[in-house]
């Protein structure tokens, strides 16, 4: 991506995404859920964090009648917020999953620095440095398989929900099994594995 500015003497120029996004809803034959959605805005903003990226900008926050009455096209379905038209719509003014998972990525990258990632092609683990401490955010591909992984720390690691709840913590090491949904792993993280091993429950 750094690639071309650089080529052509820009690198010290900042690199915005002015549009990024994905649906919830059902799109001809292609269904897509609230928690599907939310999900990947979390991997698309944490990607793009760590690839360099000032800012980035979802393509908008309530859903707009972008293809004339269809209320199935791609962007009538993209906003975080129901506009109150179509057959899976939930209510206007109802916000979806993306919205707070939104919320809570806003709240937890914002002011944050790149450390380093560890993936496989399957799993993601980047980790930040934040005014707070160390955030790290780490999902699986489900198209590339599931595994159960072990997650490596040092002291203290709270795990949380990608829409900001609570979930675990644990001491140095637990296994995990990770579902639709990132997590945010709060705490010195130093890396994942797939060795097998006593179970570390979360305390």
């Amino acid at each position: 991506m750094k690639k071309i500015p650089n080529q052509y003497g820009y690198q010290d120029k900042p690199i915005w995404v002015t549009e990024t996004s994905t649906f919830s809803g059902r799109m001809g034959g292609l269904f897509q859920s609230e928690e599907e959605q939310a999900a990947d805005l979390v991997k698309r903003f944490a990607i793009l964090k760590a690839a360099g990226v000032k800012r980035v900008f979802w393509c908008g926050i309530e859903e707009i009648d972008y293809e004339g009455g269809t209320d199935e096209g791609f962007f009538d379905q993209s906003g975080l917020v129901y506009d109150g038209r179509g057959v899976l719509d939930r209510g206007k003014g109802v916000k979806k999953k993306s919205y707070f998972a939104y919320k809570e990525i806003v709240k937890r990258l914002s002011h944050s620095s790149f450390i380093r990632m560890q993936n496989d092609s399957l799993t993601y683990l980047l980790m930040f440095s934040t005014p707070s401490g160390k955030v790290s955010v780490i999902w699986q591909d489900k198209w590339n398989g599931n595994k159960k992984i072990r997650v490596i720390g040092k002291g203290k690691v709270e795990v949380y929900s990608i829409y900001g709840e609570k979930l675990s913590s644990f001491l140095d090491a637990m296994d995990l099994q990770l579902g639709i949904e990132p997590v945010y792993l709060v705490g010195d993280v130093e890396k994942f594995e797939y060795e097998p091993g006593v179970l570390f429950p979360p305390t």
